[in-house]
Formats: structure tokens, C-alpha cells, sequence
């Protein structure tokens, strides 16, 4: 915006120049696609540590009473979901 020379350049009569506009917000939903899947992915995590971590800490009964088959299935079965 030019300004005359003659103009007032402060007052009620000054030329008023509109702020300049900053980067614009990112859109609400820009994550809202991503959060459902991630929490599908981190809770099929939890459950497959926390199948493992119950194995493991039953090994030894698992060893005795022969379900180390059943034990590798489910490891396998939670892997999968990952």
C-alpha cells in the first residue's frame, strides 16, 4: 500500500495496514486417522508382552506338564496381530 506524501501518517486520518497474517493453524483432524490404528497397534503390543511375560515366568510349569507347543502357539497367534 502506497502512502501519499501528503497523507497524515499518524491520527485518526493515518492509512492503517492490515497485520500480516501468520502460518495458519493445522487442520483439527490432521492426526484423528492415525490415533485409532495406533491404539490398536499398541494394545495388541500389550497383550503380546504380557502373554510372554506370563510364559516365561511359568516356564517351568509349562516345561512340566508339556504345553510348551500351546505356549509357542499363542506367542504366535499374538505376533500375528502385530
Amino acid at each position: 500500500m502506497a502512502v501519499r506524501r501528503d497523507a497524515p501518517t499518524a491520527g485518526p486520518f493515518a492509512p492503517t495496514r492490515a497485520p500480516a497474517a501468520g502460518p495458519a493453524p493445522p487442520p483439527a483432524t490432521s492426526d484423528a486417522a492415525a490415533v485409532p490404528a495406533r491404539e490398536a497397534e499398541r494394545a495388541a503390543a500389550a497383550d503380546l508382552y504380557g502373554d510372554l511375560e506370563e510364559r516365561l515366568g511359568g516356564l517351568e510349569d509349562l516345561r512340566a506338564n508339556g504345553a510348551g507347543g500351546w505356549a509357542v502357539d499363542r506367542l504366535v497367534w499374538h505376533s500375528a496381530r502385530l
